[in-house]
């Protein structure tokens, strides 16, 4: 089902595979796994990262900090982020454009 049909379409009852996937999804976050590895990615400033088991998942004080390295960045400086779990604070540093890291 589309997300938007789903939207539109509210009153009518799932499709069986649907209520399946939703009643999964519901018991993954009911057992506290974190919502972004039961979707598979993040937003982290402008950029989507993946993530799944076993891989840290960044949180937003770790987006607040990256705002803040970028902005004190110099033109042509790096942003280096050692020993931190995903690293994901320095690709925000690179050129604006929307992209699946």
């Amino acid at each position: 089902m589309v997300a938007g049909r789903l939207l539109t379409g509210w009153r009518e009852p799932l499709p069986p595979a649907a209520g399946a996937t939703l009643a999964a999804t519901g018991r993954r976050r009911a057992a506290r796994e974190p919502l972004q590895l039961i979707v598979g990615s993040v937003g982290f400033r402008f950029i989507d990262i993946e993530v799944r088991p076993g891989v840290f998942v960044p949180r937003p004080e770790t987006e607040v900090l990256a705002g803040e390295a970028v902005a004190r960045t110099p033109a042509g400086g790096v942003v280096l982020e050692p020993c931190t779990g995903t690293g994901p604070s320095p690709a925000p540093s690179r050129p604006r454009r929307r992209r699946r890291w």
